[in-house]
């Protein structure tokens, strides 16, 4: 239990805390461990900007996470074996709603070259490649809708710069045959200008919609990125189990996000409750 400090109190200990980080930082440094250095100095400031938005988080703008659904969290930096880092995890809560902020999931590790999977260690659990397939699968549909959008956008530009051209040989004509009536020639031509002011409005959502299109693009290269760190497939750490708070979730964050309705099959999730059955029971 911490005691009661005072300001004063307060703030010598805190001189001597920081003093004590900076001499074991400089100390990994200079032994040449500059990558934990690293990862402890990066943690630090995350778990800083994690205390700065506490008050201001709300789990109810992050979409409900269903059993088998699949985060990408940072789970900090930890103690010995204890996972840590930004990995993926397996929701484990039998039901979740947006009201919740935190969660329960099992962490995940990818298979290496090197892993035996003939010798798995009994806290580990092969799972394949069902999460591969899945973001495979998404990264397949997610292309075919872009490649639909930008077909569509295509037409779109093609039909602009068609009516652009119509209009602007319709305005020549006009100045041609009008240009010793000028009134005529001006109500004529406010007839002209008044579709090309539609025009501008259809090519302003044109942008909007190139935008969107890259957004999707950048987001399509992304699933592309889990997809080839999943590729030889997934091992849950059984021994591993946390409950986190939703803050730390990087994905899925919304509808757009990678890993948004990732969820692994109730096959999966059967064997997973198997395990850990025998794992922390038996």
């Amino acid at each position: 239990m911490v005691k009661q400090m005072t300001n004063k109190e307060v703030t010598h200990f805190k001189k001597e805390v920081l003093t004590a980080l900076d001499k074991y930082l400089t100390s990994l440094i200079s032994k040449g461990e500059s990558s934990k250095a690293t990862k402890i100095i990066t943690w630090i400031r995350d778990w800083t900007n994690f205390l700065k938005f506490e008050n201001k988080f709300q789990s109810k703008r992050l979409p409900a996470l269903q059993r088998g659904s699949i985060v990408s969290a940072n789970l900090g930096f930890n103690l010995g074996q204890e996972y840590g880092g930004p990995h993926y995890g397996i929701v484990l809560n039998t039901s979740d709603s947006r009201r919740n902020s935190v969660v329960t999931i099992l962490p995940l590790t990818s298979i290496k070259p090197e892993t035996n999977l003939e010798h798995l260690e009994h806290f580990k659990l092969n799972l394949g490649d069902e999460l591969y397939q899945l973001l495979g699968l998404k990264l397949q549909t997610k292309k075919a809708q872009l490649t639909e959008k930008q077909a569509e956008s295509n037409r779109q530009y093609s039909d602009i710069i068609e009516r652009l051209s119509k209009l602007e040989q319709s305005l020549l004509v006009e100045f041609e045959e009008y240009s010793s009536d000028p009134i005529t020639l001006a109500k004529r031509s406010q007839a002209i200008l008044s579709d090309m002011d539609g025009i501008t409005k259809d090519k302003e959502s044109f942008e909007q919609l190139i935008d969107e299109l890259d957004k999707e693009e950048e987001n399509l290269k992304n699933i592309a990125r889990q997809v080839l760190k999943m590729k030889k497939g997934s091992i849950a750490l059984l021994n591993q189990v946390t409950t986190i708070s939703k803050m730390r979730i990087f994905d899925p964050k919304n509808q757009t996000s990678v890993l948004y309705d990732i969820v692994l099959s109730k096959e999966t999730m059967d064997r997973i409750d198997v395990a850990l059955k025998n794992y922390i029971i038996k």
